[in-house]
């Protein structure tokens, strides 16, 4: 046949089935490979004379090569989308435009002459493909599942699919698959090496080869059900960043479960436990190490920003960590002095926000663009400026001023003193700010002096009325992790709805509400900014309700050693308490009973403990707490009860046993 018959042949079809299509090419991370082992999988397919339409699914080959393997073939067409031309191919080709390569993921129409069938076998590359689709019709090759559902194979494309055709050469003739509609026409399932015309109505990507090469290390105790979920989960994480920013890796090995936390290296992710819930962000990463050849060097707030980023589009909760940014971000002095802020803040959330305030400006696929010219860079300035379109000094001043707009900084971040700052909204009368801001002094001075405590700094919000200060209780209330995760210390301050609110860092009140802004909660927000600084959470809470609570009574010059004046009361509720002190180091026994009694009884345990080592015992202990690096939440086995017999010289247990049998003593009036 003549290169014009075939050109009328094809039209002619074309015409029968609106035929007009368009390869996809291979992603930007996919390494061809001079050729596979000798042990690697290998397909037959029958070709019989005539025009037989395959997919291509062995690694990148010369097109001369299946000429030397079909002794009957005669030509090879595929299609360039990008000229929308064929691309023919003879044994003898002399065409300018002749197809000199086969890749992965190609459709390809075979002529084969003679006049009986001729099978055929080739080997199947392990190695991913990322094909890219335009609108319109596209002719690749099935490289993914032997037998899936073609239902399931297109499902991914949702509503911009519109039809799927194969052509049957054993009966020459064509074979279609639209949802929803039932055909005798009708292909159902997919062979691997099947050519096939996919209509859609946008350009996509499409990742066909699940997990490509990745490798498992699983724990002898992961059993058969968590490692297939285990599979599962890393195949839809694959797929998501393959598809979504055209980026994947054929070199990856998974561990799990980790015991250390989730963390990743150039070609290897190490999840802590079989939840997944860091599969992605930790999957990123590798996508960094390998853009980046194994160094994603720069600032930490935009490799971990842009891995949060990528995180939470896997997860579809953008809007979600958009509301928790912006609170975050109140909470971070800049991005341009890292080393004076919360690691967690600055890096997970504040980044967030920077990188996308910077992909808004520069387009998604500029956070990984950024890592891709690392190597060829001098300085990461450099790689930052190409990738996102202006120097680093423009995006700080830039990026200052959207922040100023969204999530303006917490008042005490933005001087230079370690203090409580009051900022008063509204008409708010002097004598009412004179009397708020004389005995936040009055505190902070109290601690510093009467118990060596550590300045520390949280910011009071005073409005004249709730509206002054709701649009800031809006902001900063959103449900963040980092602060539920803080118990709330002490005496804990109870939201009054549109009276008075609160989280670590910060308080909203308004003036002329029922319940008092007083020296308890100056007290808890000093003590919650300052294991806030050492991220310590698994303290005991008769501890941190404890101590508030004796701070308060000492603050109202109350000797809690007489059981006298106001200590009376929780005094003799403590007496009643029958639950060992020991049982009140856990969270979930304190809400159980009377947590009044919990904490009467959590008092007069520091009054104890206070009376043998002194007043100034309860902050050393405070400065003796691990302070923990950014990503981890509890501290090593041990070094609580260090840092409790280093301020109080006695052991917990030495303690649980010294004052249960001095609660002996005590009788009730």
């Amino acid at each position: 046949m003549s290169v014009q018959t075939l050109r009328l042949a094809v039209l002619a079809a074309a015409v029968l089935v609106v035929l007009a299509a368009g390869i996809g090419r291979p992603g930007a991370l996919a390494s061809p490979g001079a050729g596979e082992p000798d042990n690697a999988e290998t397909i037959t397919t029958v070709l019989y004379p005539g025009w037989n339409l395959v997919g291509w699914v062995g690694p990148s080959t010369p097109t001369s090569e299946l000429f030397e393997e079909i002794p009957a073939l005669r030509q090879v067409w595929s299609w360039e989308s990008s000229s929308q031309r064929y691309q023919p191919r003879t044994r003898n080709s002399t065409f300018p435009r002749a197809l000199k390569q086969v890749t992965r993921g190609m459709g390809l129409w075979l002529l084969i002459g003679g006049e009986a069938p001729v099978e055929w076998s080739r080997a199947v590359s392990d190695e991913g493909v990322l094909l890219a689709l335009s609108a319109g019709r596209n002719l690749v090759g099935w490289t993914g599942e032997e037998g899936l559902g073609v239902g399931k194979a297109v499902a991914r494309f949702g509503e911009v699919f519109v039809r799927a055709s194969h052509w049957d050469a054993s009966t020459q003739r064509w074979e279609f698959y639209l949802p929803g509609v039932e055909s005798p026409r009708a292909f159902t399932n997919l062979s691997r090496g099947d050519g096939l015309w996919i209509d859609i109505t946008e350009d996509t990507r499409w990742w066909q080869s699940g997990l490509g090469r990745t490798v498992f290390e699983f724990a002898d105790e992961v059993t058969p059900e968590h490692r297939l979920e285990a599979q599962v989960e890393i195949t839809r994480v694959i797929t998501f960043f393959a598809e979504r920013f055209g980026v994947y890796t054929d070199d990856l090995t998974v561990s799990m479960p980790h015991t250390e936390g989730c963390w990743a290296r150039p070609g290897l992710m190490k999840l802590t436990d079989l939840a997944f819930v860091c599969a992605a962000h930790e999957y990123f990463h590798v996508l960094q190490y390998d853009l980046a050849n194994a160094t994603p060097w720069g600032p930490h707030w935009l490799v971990e920003g842009t891995a949060t980023y990528g995180e939470e589009a896997y997860d579809g909760d953008l809007e979600f960590r958009r509301r928790i940014a912006s609170a975050a971000a109140s909470h971070v002095a800049s991005l341009r002095d890292p080393a004076t802020a919360d690691p967690g803040r600055l890096n997970y959330h504040l980044g967030f926000l920077a990188a996308e305030w910077l992909l808004n400006r520069a387009g998604e696929a500029s956070l990984l663009e950024y890592y891709r010219l690392l190597p060829s860079a001098d300085a990461w300035e450099e790689a930052f400026e190409a990738a996102f379109g202006l120097s680093l000094d423009e995006f700080y001043r830039l990026f200052e001023e959207y922040r100023a707009d969204v999530a303006p900084p917490l008042p005490h971040l933005t001087d230079d003193g370690v203090r409580p700052v009051a900022a008063f909204l509204g008409d708010v009368s002097a004598e009412t700010r004179l009397a708020i801001r004389s005995e936040i002094e009055s505190v902070h001075r109290f601690l510093i002096d009467r118990f060596g405590a550590n300045p520390s700094e949280y910011s009071v919000y005073v409005g004249s009325d709730w509206d002054s200060v709701g649009h800031h209780v809006r902001r900063l209330s959103q449900s963040l992790w980092w602060d539920e995760r803080v118990r709330r210390l002490s005496l804990p301050l109870e939201s009054v709805g549109g009276c008075l609110t609160g989280y670590t860092g910060w308080i909203a009140y308004a003036a002329g509400c029922e319940r008092p802004l007083d020296y308890r909660a100056y007290i808890n927000w000093h003590l919650r900014a300052l294991l806030q600084e050492n991220r310590i959470l698994d303290l005991p809470t008769w501890l941190d309700a404890g101590a508030g609570g004796y701070i308060a009574v000492q603050y109202r010059g109350v000797d809690v050693a007489t059981l006298g004046g106001a200590f009376s009361e929780n005094a003799k509720l403590a007496r009643r308490s029958t639950v060992p002190l020991q049982d009140l180091a856990a969270g979930e026994r304190w809400e159980e009973g009377n947590t009044e009694e919990h904490r009467a009884l959590s008092i007069l345990a520091v009054d104890f403990l206070l009376q043998r080592a002194g007043d100034q015992a309860l902050f050393e202990y405070v400065r003796l707490l691990p302070r923990l690096p950014g990503g981890a939440w509890y501290a090593p086995a041990g070094s609580i009860g260090d840092a409790f017999e280093g301020a109080f010289g006695l052991t917990f247990e030495e303690f649980y046993e010294q004052f249960e049998a001095y609660r002996q003593t005590l009788t009730a009036e």
